[in-house]
């Protein structure tokens, strides 16, 4: 008979990570969801990628400052997505965002709206949209 993880481990799998012995460690990030207000705390920013993976970068390296907030519209294992494109929330383990705390939190920039250079190339291509990984919808992929 199959065991549900959430009766064996006590919690839901999405909120849990086992550590390199074997812990249950809480799972980074499982705080920020769609419609998350995430921050960039690197201070080099972090650049936009065209899907989740790090090697898929936008040609005209566009790339969210340090400081600026988000919206995170979809999340998938570790990247999420706003409307510019996809964002790895660690790198070689150092995390890149934080979840914004709405109470007692200090005025911020906000990138709401993706500056030119990151919509259009010099042809007015689109380069946000690139195949499933950019539907436009909030749902799940799988």
């Amino acid at each position: 008979a199959f065991t549900p993880y959430s009766e064996k481990y006590g919690r839901h799998p999405s909120t849990f990570v086992f550590d390199a012995v074997g812990d249950m460690v809480e799972r980074p990030h499982a705080n920020i969801m769609p419609a998350t207000e995430i921050e960039c705390v690197r201070l080099m920013g972090v650049a936009y990628r065209t899907r989740p993976q790090l090697n898929a970068q936008f040609e005209n390296m566009c790339e969210v400052p340090y400081g600026e907030c988000v919206t995170v519209k979809q999340v998938i294992d570790g990247w999420v997505k706003d409307s510019v494109g996809w964002l790895p929330l660690t790198l070689d383990g150092d995390t890149l965002f934080k979840a914004v705390e709405e109470e007692g939190s200090e005025p911020r920039l906000h990138f709401g709206v993706a500056p030119d250079r990151c919509k259009k190339d010099r042809k007015g291509k689109d380069k946000t949209r690139y195949g499933s990984w950019d539907s436009d919808d909030d749902g799940d992929l799988f």
